[in-house]
């Protein structure tokens, strides 16, 4: 993860700027839960970045051992060296559902992966019909070609909003908003969301 050096901004500060560009905590979520395991110097220290970072990572419950959605619908903190087993490719569908804003709706989601068969395929149904695509195999590495499938779905659903990524190395922050709105959080966080994902 790389983070860049700028004039230190207050956690509230930087919460109230991205607010205004359309990124916010979940409801129900308050600003303490940024520091529960980064400190506030830390996050301050990192900027916009960092606290992105923040923001979009999934929580973990330690009693249940469940993995949790973001701090924020707004943004998701995403290691593209993430699949695994069956249900990898079945989350990264998930959340890039959840940054829609529902502007695409999916009744069902199945994938299945075979890293040593170099098998991968994720199958959904979106208004009654079965959508399957077959993904390419490179160790434990994303395949890119899953995003550009749910944004060609999300065009088919009327929606303008448009998948934007900033890399920080081997992980990246990932939006879905409209274009107008990625050039404004652009501007306000310095940061430089693309809508063509470079993985």
């Amino acid at each position: 993860m790389l983070f860049g050096s700028w004039k230190k901004k207050a956690v509230e500060t930087m919460l109230a700027e991205l607010a205004a560009v359309g990124i916010a905590l979940r409801p129900g979520v308050g600003p303490e839960q940024i520091f529960v395991e980064h400190p506030r110097a830390a996050v301050e220290q990192g900027g916009f970045e960092l606290l992105l970072a923040v923001m979009g990572d999934e929580q973990f419950d330690p009693k249940t051992f469940a993995i949790l959605d973001p701090l924020s619908d707004d943004v998701w903190h995403f290691d593209t060296e993430a699949i695994e087993d069956h249900g990898s490719y079945k989350r990264i569908v998930e959340n890039c559902l959840r940054l829609t804003g529902e502007e695409l709706r999916v009744e069902s989601i199945e994938d299945y992966i075979d890293v040593d068969n170099t098998i991968a395929w994720v199958s959904l149904s979106i208004n009654g019909q079965t959508r399957r695509v077959d993904l390419k195999v490179n160790d434990d590495w994303v395949d890119p070609a899953i995003f550009d499938h749910v944004q060609a779905w999300l065009g088919e659903a009327g929606s303008r909003r448009r998948f934007a990524a900033q890399g920080l190395g081997q992980d990246l922050l990932l939006i879905c908003k409209q274009p107008e709105q990625i050039g404004a959080i652009n501007r306000a966080t310095g940061l430089h969301f693309k809508e063509h994902l470079n993985i």
